[in-house]
């Protein structure tokens, strides 16, 4: 779980979601941060995929529980989660930046 931790947070670091944000790639940066959601979540139904398939076939069942194993990942993902939400609501309001409401005959 560490080394996909690392390995987002060099795809996309919080400075850079910023950065992006700033300069009006809010879209982009969407479009990063489900990615990175999505290979954590991929990760974790790996490992219950195994975990099953190692019961089925009479491996027992494994000692390490998976709350153990994806704390930290799963507060990785609750912060991504956040940052997701922050840059869809940007996308929003630049949407709303492009409209004109109104005008000089109402």
């Amino acid at each position: 779980c560490n080394t996909v931790i690392i390995q987002s947070t060099r795809y996309i670091s919080g400075q850079s979601v910023f950065e992006m944000i700033a300069s009006g790639e809010a879209l982009e940066c969407n479009e990063m941060l489900e990615r990175v959601l999505r290979v954590c979540h991929n990760l974790q139904q790996c490992y219950r995929r195994y975990q099953q398939i190692a019961e089925q076939h009479g491996g027992g069942s494994w000692k390490m529980k998976p709350n153990a194993i994806f704390s930290r990942l799963d507060a990785f993902m609750e912060r991504c989660t956040d940052i997701l939400d922050f840059a869809r609501t940007v996308i929003q309001f630049s949407k709303l930046e492009k409209v004109d409401i109104g005008g000089t005959k109402g």
